[in-house]
C-alpha cells in the first residue's frame, strides 16, 4: 500500500528549526498516520527546490521529546539514552550511572561517547560492547575523563572517573537495535530516553537527494508496524542542507541548516485519552503568573485548551487568562503558563483562589485549585 503526502519544501530563506537556521518551509510539518498493527505502508514526501543553484539534501530519522516548557529536545539518540549533568565535577571524583535494558536480544551491541563542558573533553566509552558481555569495546586512551561500561544481565553500569576538575558532562549510549531503557541510578543527573519511539519502524527510500532549481522530487518512506501496539508512537524525519556561513551580529559562524518533520503512527481504535493536573503554582504576583502542571496519562498526544480564573474572597472573578493548542505527549508533563497581559492592574493585598480548568479531548475537563495570598 502506498499513500502520498504532499509536503512542499521551499528551500530558500532562513527559518529556525531544530536548533539551526534554515531555508525551509514544510507544509505539513507533521504526519499523523493511522496504521493497523502488523502492516507495512509506503508514504511519499514531495520536495520542491526553490533555489537558484542545485542543492544536496541529506535525509535521516531521529528521536525527539517535548520538554515541560514546550521546547523540543532533538538531542536524544535513537535506540539509546542521554545522561546529562550541569554540575561541577572535582578532580579525583568517581561515580557510577546504572540503567536497565529490556526488549533486546543478547547479542545486541552498544556503543557510547561522552563530552564535558568547560574545559572541553570528549571520548568513547570503553568496556563491554554487547549485552552478552562477550564483545569488548576498545579501551579509550588515558585522558582527563574516562567512562567504562560493565554489563551484568540486563543491567548496565557506567563507571566515570574524573582526573581533572570540569563543569557539565553528557553521556550518550546507543544500541544496535530496538530497546527500552530505564534508569536505576542516575547519580544526580538527568536520564533521557524516548519510550514510544517508532524510528525503527520507518525506512527511507533515499538518504541523499540532489535537488535542482525548481525540481520536484518524490521521497518514499515505509512504515512497518509491529504485530501488536497501542496508542501513538513518534519519530522525526530530518532534512539537512549543506553547511552555510551565517553572519550573526558581525560574527560569521558555520551553521548546519535542517528542518524536522514530525511523524506520529497510531493504532486505530486503541487510543486512550486521559490527563491530570498535578500542581498549580503562583510564580509571580506583579504581573500575575501561574503554572499548571498537566500530566498526559493516556497513550496519544493531546491538544489542551482552557483558562485560569482568579477569585477573590467575595467570590468575584477578577482575572480570567486563557490558553489554547498546548500539546502534550503521552506520558509527559507540560508546564502550562498563564500570565497577566502587559499593563494589567496588579492584584491588591488579600487572599485569592486560582482555579485552572483544562479541556484535553477526554470525557470532561480536568481542574486544579490553588489558594494564595498577595502581601
Amino acid at each position: 500500500m502506498k499513500k502520498r503526502i504532499w509536503a512542499w519544501m521551499l528551500l530558500a530563506g532562513l527559518v529556525a528549526d531544530a536548533g539551526a537556521a534554515w531555508a525551509a518551509r514544510v507544509v505539513p510539518n507533521r504526519f499523523d498516520l493511522a496504521q493497523e498493527p502488523g502492516t507495512a505502508v509506503s508514504y511519499t514526501l514531495v520536495l520542491e527546490g526553490d533555489r537558484s543553484e542545485p542543492e544536496e539534501l541529506r535525509l535521516y530519522l531521529g528521536d525527539w521529546e517535548r520538554l515541560p516548557s514546550g521546547e523540543h529536545d532533538w538531542g536524544i539518540p535513537a535506540n539509546g539514552a542521554r545522561w546529562t549533568s550541569a554540575r561541577a565535577f572535582a578532580a579525583g571524583e568517581s561515580f557510577t550511572v546504572q540503567y536497565r535494558v529490556s526488549g533486546a536480544s543478547p547479542d545486541t551491541g552498544v556503543s557510547g561517547s561522552y563530552r564535558s563542558g568547560v574545559p572541553q573533553a570528549a571520548g568513547a566509552i570503553s568496556g563491554a560492547a554487547a549485552l552478552d558481555g562477550a564483545a569488548v569495546a576498545a579501551a579509550s586512551p588515558e585522558g582527563e575523563i574516562s567512562v567504562s561500561r560493565r554489563v551484568a544481565g540486563d543491567v548496565v553500569t557506567l563507571e566515570v572517573a574524573c582526573r581533572i576538575a570540569f563543569e557539565a558532562l553528557t553521556i550518550l549510549e546507543v544500541f544496535s537495535g530496538p530497546v527500552a531503557l530505564t534508569a536505576i541510578d542516575a547519580a544526580g543527573g538527568q536520564f533521557d530516553t524516548v519510550e514510544r519511539s517508532c524510528t525503527d519502524w520507518i525506512s527511507l527510500g533515499d538518504a541523499v537527494i540532489q535537488l535542482q532549481p525548481g525540481e520536484r522530487r518524490e521521497v518514499a518512506f515505509r512504515v512497518t508496524t509491529p504485530s501488536s501496539y497501542d496508542g501513538s508512537y513518534w519519530s522525526a524525519l530530518f532534512v539537512e542542507a549543506p553547511p552555510q556561513v551565517v553572519d550573526q551580529g558581525g560574527t560569521r559562524i558555520l551553521s548546519i541548516p535542517r528542518t524536522a518533520i514530525k511523524i506520529f503512527v497510531t493504532a486505530p481504535g486503541t487510543e486512550v485519552v486521559a490527563a491530570a493536573i498535578t500542581a498549580v503554582d503562583v510564580v509571580a504576583a506583579a504581573p500575575l503568573a501561574l503554572i499548571a502542571s498537566l500530566q498526559n496519562t493516556g497513550n496519544v498526544e493531546m491538544a489542551v485548551a482552557g483558562e485560569v480564573r482568579v477569585i477573590d474572597r467575595t467570590g468575584v472573578v477578577i482575572r480570567s487568562i486563557a490558553v489554547s493548542d498546548v500539546k502534550v505527549l503521552p506520558g509527559a508533563t507540560r508546564a502550562i503558563s498563564f500570565a497577566d497581559a502587559v499593563g494589567a492592574v496588579a492584584l491588591t493585598s488579600g487572599i485569592y483562589q486560582a482555579t485552572v480548568q483544562l479541556e484535553y479531548g477526554g470525557g470532561g475537563p480536568v481542574v486544579g485549585v490553588r489558594g494564595f495570598r498577595i502581601p
